[in-house]
This record gives C-alpha cells, structure tokens and sequence, in this order.
C-alpha cells in the first residue's frame, strides 16, 4: 500500500530521469482528502500555532499527526485554487513529490511519484541531475528527506516514551452547528493532564531533562486549535 498522497512511486536514477526537470511545489490539491498529516516531534511548535497535534495509531504504531479536517477526505486549510492557508506547512507535505524506500537488505532508495504534474521533460523548473551527477536540488531534497527519515525515528522514539508511562487518553472532538445534530470526530488520543500530574517526580525529571516535557506542553496547548477547525467549517 502506497503513503498517502503517493500513486505512482519509483527509484529515482540518472538511467530514467536524466533528462526531467521538477516544478516547484506550490499547488497542494492532492493533499485535499486528507484530514490529518504525520509531523515530527520537532514540528510541534510551529505546527501547534494552527493544528491541534494529537496521536493517532496506525498498525499498531503511535504517530503524533496535526488535524486538518473535522471528517474524512476534509484538509480545511486549501482552499479552491489548491493554496494551503497557514503559514507553517508540515514537514510530509513540503517532502512531497519525494520519499524513501527499502529496497533489496533494507537499503533506503530515494523514490519520487511519477504521477506528479511537476515532473517534465520540458526543462520547466529544476534539473533533477546534471549529466550524471544529482543536481544541488536534488542533492538538498535527498538530505531533506534523509532528515525527515531521522526525525520520524525520535519521534516514534517520543511515542513510545509516552506509552512507557502510560499517560495518553483517548479522547474526541464535539462539533455542533445551529439546527444539526451533534458530531464529534474520534479516533485520537491525548495527554492526560491528571496522570501527567501524578507521574512521580523522577520521571516529571527525566521528561523535563530530555526535553520531552516541552513537548508534551505543545501538544496539550494544541488541542484548543479545534476551536480553529470549528471556525473554518463554519
């Protein structure tokens, strides 16, 4: 099963893409459907200025992911001509139309989506190589997405610390509108505020050493960011 977003990925080689060229990535419509985005542990503070930042499980995998939409196949913040609305755009967004792979011993192969309406022959935007070697594009996309690899790591990291200590809840989003009935969106889990207060004192220490408190406070101060959501579905 391809990530999202993703519908047609390949390696990326000099044999096949020698002569294509990438249009940068300012149209963001095939983001529209999604209603939650992955982000890196550090991403919270940018990304908690707009999205609530809440943790989803997914095959049994904790990730922390910003909210973009109050039901499925809903990203309340493009509008019609497929421009994002806030300034701070996620790390998974900003990667696309490239991505890793595991290839043959579990090597990561730098892919790219060959679907993407960017990707031409007809020397419209950057050169993905120049002759044989990785153009400077595609040799600061490849360490973008290197980095983005190492940042899901810690936070998976992150994650499972939380876990350790066993203070997430599940929790959900209630949303009523004049002359509707009520709905709410479910699904994620949060920090609990009472059991974060009653964890004992040595590890309120280690979370504070390690800088996992500060985070834990972003994300907590996140969740009032529905109130946004709520405003934007009108």
């Amino acid at each position: 099963m391809l990530p999202m977003f993703y519908q047609k990925v390949g390696p990326l080689n000099t044999e096949k893409h020698k002569d294509h060229y990438i249009e940068p990535l300012t149209n963001f419509e095939f983001a529209r459907k999604s209603n939650s985005i992955v982000v890196g542990i550090s991403e919270f503070a940018k990304a908690a200025i707009s999205y609530p930042v809440v943790f989803v499980l997914n095959n049994e995998q904790l990730m922390p992911v910003a909210v973009t939409g109050l039901k499925d196949q809903q990203n309340l913040f493009i509008d019609p001509d497929g421009q994002w609305l806030q300034h701070y755009i996620p790390a998974y967004i900003r990667r696309y139309p490239f991505i890793v792979a595991a290839g043959e011993d579990n090597k990561l192969t730098i892919c790219i989506d060959e679907s993407y309406a960017g990707l031409n022959q007809e020397e419209k935007g950057k050169p993905l190589f120049n002759g044989e070697q990785q153009s400077d594009f595609l040799q600061q996309m490849i360490q973008f997405i290197k980095d983005f690899e190492d940042e899901m790591e810690r936070s998976r990291l992150f994650c499972q610390q939380l876990q350790g200590l066993d203070i997430l809840e599940e929790s959900h989003a209630v949303i009523e509108r004049e002359g509707q009935e009520k709905s709410s969106l479910t699904g994620f889990l949060v920090v609990s505020r009472e059991k974060l207060n009653k964890l004992p004192e040595q590890d309120i220490y280690k979370l504070q050493q390690n800088g996992s408190l500060e985070l834990i406070y972003n994300h907590l101060l996140s969740v009032d960011r529905f109130n946004n959501l709520f405003q934007r579905a009108g």
